[in-house]
């Protein structure tokens, strides 16, 4: 048998080894997208892409009558849907299938 210490060793790698993987993976991810985004904007400084238009500004500030809440008592919405009802626990759940009930003693 291997020493203690090597065997300490060898959990680690191990309980270390699918995180290590999901790190990677994700840092494979993120440069990918990196590099994506600085293609597209060499592309858009070449004249490759259209670069569009700058995000509009807000013509004009929201009138103080709209942005202030309405003074309704009633506290429902009366555009809201009702939620579904809960399945009844008699119907069996969808996909299951239709088995007899055995009681075992």
């Amino acid at each position: 048998l291997p020493s203690r210490e090597v065997l300490y060793a060898q959990l680690v790698q191990v309980v270390a080894a699918p995180l290590t993987g999901l790190a990677r993976s994700l840092n494979g991810i993120v440069g990918g997208l990196a590099y994506a985004l600085a293609d597209l904007q060499k592309k858009k400084e070449s004249g490759e892409v259209p670069a569009g238009d700058a995000p509009a500004a807000a013509a004009e500030p929201a009138p103080a009558a709209e942005a202030a809440p309405a003074e309704d008592t009633d506290s429902t919405d009366q555009d809201a849907e009702a939620p579904e009802p809960a399945a009844s626990p008699e119907e069996p759940a969808e996909g299951a299938e239709d088995k007899p009930e055995t009681q075992e003693d």
